[in-house]
């Protein structure tokens, strides 16, 4: 599927790159459930709706141009 798609998944095998990971995801996590409570969306159906917006302003903000 990757390969149809023109990606290519990079496994970080050093254990420091894995932890590095695991802090930005967990920091990603915690930042979603914010925003979230921010603009009070308590519904999984608003969330749903709400995650595609987030999705493009963060990857406007910190996508590799």
């Amino acid at each position: 599927m990757c390969n149809q798609l023109w990606i290519t998944l990079t496994c970080p095998s050093v254990a420091q790159t894995k932890v590095k990971i695991e802090r930005l995801w967990w920091g990603f996590q915690k930042c979603i459930a914010q925003e979230l409570r921010l603009v009070c969306i308590n519904d999984m159906n608003l969330a749903n709706e709400w995650i595609k917006e987030f999705i493009q302003n963060y990857n406007e903000n910190y996508a590799l141009k």
